[in-house]
């Protein structure tokens, strides 16, 4: 007669063993066994224990092949005594709801299942089912970290942070360090704007690693937080910054190119985004090339400090000989301020500040020449008639 404590054994949960050559599940311990001729129907001696069969696989571990394990070490086996059948039969309970429970039969006969395997998109690590997504070069977020159940998200460890990348064309989900977006020590240097692997990382003598990125591309520290490779089109500097010295956009991939997208306030030029306050010349200048381009700490706008004997104006800083006002017009409208140094007058008009036309000029001396004219006509006139008179009297 079966004892009635054998009726129903069910294993809790609980964390992996110490050691997977350990039977894990269902055993009946004070039934101890030898061979399995020592166990009744329906169970394995297993370990020196009498374990239901059906919970019972040969696994493949990295130190030895063919292990017998209980729910292929992933699990708890269910074990029920049927009456009627004069038998025990057995289920597994998985830990991990990711990985096969039910026993499936391979084309080859071949009984697998009952823990030993995944679900698609998964790869077993351990008793753990881990997405594909988190699994890079056959490690879990790239070995430091775990992958969150539904594959979207790495909890990494202390100092590593979480990063997207395409490796191999797939999106992987990986742990990384701030130095070249180090992967499982395979150190790489990354797009940062779109994750692809896009450079190598080379270290220099008590420094840390940097990206030696493909033609195209140069090596930042983005945000002072991690090192990667940026799009020269995008003009990175050598500080971090993105789209020029202001860091006054973002580098965005439209339409398979890379470029800028400047910020409210800035505007695009060869040198970048550059803050309007600043009035960048159509090749990039700010300030006209006269003073630097400052962030007022208390209204928080941009504007220009200019050099000695320059004004600023709303069209940068220019020289005070070509009398800027405000709206930025020099020369008095009649001139260009020639190298941002003096006027240049248009026709017609003259003087350092172009403010006087040609055509008073003109006045000015013939009005007067005209006057000495009259004067020397009219003095030896006057001189012959007065000795005329002298000559009749």
């Amino acid at each position: 007669m079966i004892p009635l404590f054998l009726l129903v054994v069910v294993l809790t949960s609980r964390p992996p063993p110490q050691s997977l050559f350990m039977s894990v599940g269902t055993a009946n311990l004070s039934e101890r066994c030898s061979s399995k001729a020592d166990c009744v129907s329906g169970l394995d001696c297993l370990y020196g224990a009498c374990v239901a069969s059906d919970c019972v696989i040969k696994v493949s571990l990295s130190s030895k092949n063919g292990v017998s394990l209980v729910c292929a070490g992933a699990g708890d086996c269910n074990a029920t005594w049927d009456a009627s059948s004069n038998t025990w039969s057995g289920k597994c309970t998985c830990w991990d709801s990711n990985r096969v429970a039910e026993n499936t039969t391979t084309q080859s006969g071949t009984t697998v299942g009952i823990c030993s395997t995944c679900n698609s998109g998964y790869t077993a690590v351990d008793w753990r089912c881990v997405a594909n997504a988190c699994m890079l070069n056959s490690k879990e977020c790239s070995g430091h970290g775990t992958c969150a159940s539904n594959g979207k998200s790495c909890a990494c460890d202390s100092g590593f942070y979480q990063t997207t990348l395409q490796y191999n064309g797939e999106a992987k989900i990986a742990c990384a360090t701030d130095t070249c977006g180090n992967i499982d020590n395979q150190f790489m240097c990354i797009d940062l704007q779109t994750n692809n692997v896009v450079g190598q990382c080379f270290g220099l003598p008590d420094e840390e690693y940097r990206c030696l990125c493909r033609p195209g591309f140069r090596g930042i520290r983005a945000n002072h937080q991690k090192t990667g490779c940026i799009s020269w089109n995008c003009f990175p500097m050598d500080d971090g910054r993105i789209c020029g010295p202001f860091n006054g956009g973002d580098c965005v991939l439209e339409g398979g190119k890379y470029g800028c997208k400047c910020l409210d306030g800035f505007v695009l030029t060869p040198r970048g985004c550059i803050p309007s306050g600043c009035a960048p010349t159509e090749h990039g200048i700010p300030c006209l090339g006269a003073g630097s381009c400052r962030l007022d700490s208390g209204s928080q706008t941009w504007g220009c400090n200019c050099l000695q004997n320059y004004e600023e104006t709303q069209k940068g800083c220019i020289s005070r000989r070509c009398q800027p006002s405000v709206s930025g017009v020099t020369c008095h409208g009649h001139g260009v301020c020639e190298d941002n140094l003096k006027c240049k007058c248009d026709k017609g008009y003259s003087g350092i500040a172009c403010s006087t036309p040609v055509w008073g000029i003109v006045l000015a001396v013939l009005i007067p020449l005209a006057a000495a004219t009259a004067v020397a006509v009219a003095v030896p006139l006057v001189l012959r008639r007065k000795r005329r008179r002298i000559q009749i009297e």
